[in-house]
């Protein structure tokens, strides 16, 4: 959904990138479960028709996308194997970017493209905006690679795995140069003229993060 539209958000900024939970309706008005928010928020059923046919880029999944989710009577048992299954694939994707905006070859655009944001008519804004992408929509800091730890920690604690211990080593290695990288343009966007190519070497090294990162998960088993 775009929060554009989410009428409990009150912003003129675009991005539909977001994920909420449609847990009720009536005539008028949709209840969703939002993380940003407490308890269940009302929304007039035209501005959730308009959140979720949003087309402004970059697409996240494209306009109505949504899924079922099923609350199992028995909660499964989750296995080793179901991790490192999940860590495995995830990884895989990485290198697939099946997208061509995301995983490693979205990250080659971003990378030839960085320098060009200079001449945006609202660098100032981009540079302020990709910093609250990366380190405070949601993200847990450090564009959620933080998250990942921890549930890598728990995963190692659970099944007394020392492969997933040193995939969280990783990930927080990652989530420090995610957080550069958000401070790098925080300080951008306060700048007259920000200078986008000055970061490039940062956005490097949080490639390479993420690739030490991929290329350690693909070898879990």
């Amino acid at each position: 959904a775009d929060v554009r539209y989410l009428d409990y958000y009150a912003t003129e900024t675009h991005f539909n990138g977001h994920r909420l939970i449609l847990a009720g309706y009536d005539d008028d008005a949709v209840y969703v479960a939002d993380t940003h928010f407490g308890g269940l928020q009302r929304l007039p059923k035209a501005s959730f028709a308009k959140a979720r046919g949003s087309r402004v880029p970059p697409s996240f999944g494209g306009p109505n996308a949504w899924w079922e989710v099923e609350t199992p009577t028995t909660p499964p048992a989750i296995t080793r194997d179901h991790v490192a299954r999940a860590v495995h694939n995830a990884a895989a994707r990485f290198f697939e970017g099946p997208t061509g905006f995301n995983g490693e070859p979205g990250f080659k655009l971003f990378l030839a493209g960085l320098p060009g944001w200079a001449g945006l008519p609202d660098a100032a804004w981009c540079a302020r905006f990709a910093y609250q992408c990366i380190e405070k929509r949601g993200t847990g800091g450090g564009l959620f690679r933080t998250l990942y730890a921890r549930f890598l920690d728990e995963a190692a604690t659970k099944f007394s795995d020392a492969s997933f211990s040193q995939l969280a080593e990783l990930s927080r290695e990652a989530s420090h140069r995610w957080t550069a990288l958000a401070n790098g343009f925080k300080s951008a966007s306060e700048q007259a003229a920000p200078d986008f190519a000055a970061l490039v070497p940062l956005a490097r090294t949080v490639f390479d993060a993420e690739r030490r990162f991929a290329e350690q998960a693909l070898t879990t088993k």
